[in-house]
């Protein structure tokens, strides 16, 4: 039986409950993507440190390292072996109730062991720090299942595109921080500060999630009933008993099949574009490091403003009915694939002839890439509330794996001789995982809430 809609004032105050006004659950996002965001700083700003950890000694008293260009690529992939071990263990934790708790340790550890990367580069080289960045992306792993948990229960379906584009706007904002301020902290006061920073930074995002966050609306202290009535009436779906998790159905599900082909396409270009701009703004125009890490944003800051505009977009089409739900995403999700797919073409024909033009088109790609957050990726939550950290945790277990190979795509591709005809390879490979696996979900991919979401329901006769 359907649901009665919320007569919610609309004048609310945070914590007052209005349908369309600030509420906690607007607090919770603030604080969800604080804790995102320092982590990502923690993940990416080793991708900028690296650069002059590797570089000619500068005489400024830090120690420089004579890494090999497969001992760079190896560290700097390292990451994402540890990051695809937890994804499940995340998702499955967060679904138990544990969600809050599960991040204020894993943004707390990391911002510990970001810290301590110098003490170990100086102790152990590339190896210690190749180990040590693994056992960060085992930390972290279970970040965004955590959060996918925790939107299937904060987003009302009117608000979930624009909710979940402002968690998720925490990767790009998170890398213009890192590549931003990473390459002027390194200029101005050593690389080893840049981890001290940006680790500090995690332990205290920490604290602020332990204070404002809660698991559900059930278990928050401050807010009203208002807006505890207002989103038990909305967020649909969604049981508050510990429900058996549908691991067949589950995995034998194509909307779940069609859903990681799209964001193993959606990772692979993403990690290629973030990993690598550094080395081939490098290549391509021989700039300090100051003005790499700036020029390295550009793409991530076009990321962090089109996430917004196309979340308010694709929430437009919803509370309008333009479109079915399925066809809102897919409609974005297109744009976020096959629009950068096109472009890194582009970008691999160009090769060092224009080099403001390649920087610009890479700028544009990123930030269409952003219209996947309104398109496939918070289509996990759409599919199944009850589980969406689960089977977020499954499609970016795979996706992570395969994207682990990304970074190393610089030393397979890219001769430091004559570097740029590698380059263009680097992208032509980013090109054909956007526009193939996309297709994929084109024609597959849905935005129903699956049987199995409710496994109670459909097992009883």
């Amino acid at each position: 039986m359907k649901k009665a809609m919320s007569t919610v004032g609309v004048d609310a105050k945070p914590g007052s409950g209005s349908g369309s006004g600030l509420g906690w659950r607007h607090v919770q996002l603030f604080a969800m993507f604080l804790a995102a965001c320092t982590a990502i700083t923690m993940r990416v700003c080793l991708s900028v440190a690296i650069v002059v950890m590797t570089g000619p000694d500068q005489g400024d008293g830090y120690p420089r390292f004579s890494w090999t260009p497969a001992e760079k690529s190896g560290v700097l992939g390292s990451f994402l072996w540890g990051y695809m071990v937890s994804q499940v263990a995340g998702g499955f934790l967060s679904s138990r109730g544990w969600s809050i708790l599960v991040l204020v340790v894993t943004i707390s550890s990391s911002g510990l062991v970001t810290a301590s990367l110098p003490f170990v580069a100086a102790a152990g080289g590339a190896g210690a720090v190749t180990a040590l960045r693994v056992l960060t992306g085992l930390l972290q792993g279970v970040l965004y299942p955590t959060m996918f948990t925790l939107l299937g229960r904060w987003a009302p379906p009117e608000e979930r595109s624009r909710a979940g584009s402002v968690v998720l706007a925490s990767q790009p904002i998170g890398n213009v921080l890192a590549m931003a301020l990473s390459g002027w902290i390194s200029y101005a006061w050593g690389w080893p500060t840049v981890f001290y920073i940006f680790g500090v930074s995690g332990v205290t995002a920490a604290l602020v999630l332990y204070v404002l966050g809660a698991d559900s609306p059930d278990a928050h202290t401050r807010i009203s009933q208002e807006e505890r009535d207002y989103l038990s009436q909305t967020v649909e779906h969604v049981e508050k008993a510990k429900l058996p998790v549908p691991w067949r159905a589950m995995l034998t599900s194509p909307a779940l099949w069609s859903l990681l082909a799209a964001q193993l396409g959606y990772l692979w270009g993403y990690w290629v574009i973030i990993t690598c701009t550094p080395s081939y703004i490098n290549n391509l125009m021989q700039v300090g490091i100051e003005w790499n890490g700036l020029l390295s944003a550009a793409p991530q800051l076009s990321m962090a403003f089109c996430s917004v505009l196309f979340g308010w977009l694709s929430d437009l089409v919803t509370t309008r009915r333009l479109l079915s739900p399925t066809h809102n995403r897919k409609l974005f999700n297109a744009i976020g694939e096959w629009g950068p797919g096109v472009l890194c073409i582009l970008v691999g024909a160009l090769g060092p002839t224009n080099p403001p033009l390649a920087v610009g088109l890479l700028v544009v790609a990123c930030g269409l890439i952003a219209a996947t957050f309104s398109g496939s990726l918070i289509n996990f939550v759409d599919i199944a509330p009850n589980f969406g950290g689960i089977v977020f945790g499954i499609a970016n277990t795979v996706g992570s794996f395969v994207s682990a190979f990304a970074p190393y795509a610089e030393g397979v591709f890219v001769d430091r001789e004559d570097p740029m005809p590698g380059w263009s390879n680097v992208f032509y490979s980013s090109a054909a995982a956007y526009l193939v696996l996309n297709s994929v979900w084109m024609v597959c991919g849905t935005a129903k809430v699956q049987p199995w979401n409710n496994p109670i329901s459909v097992s009883k006769p």
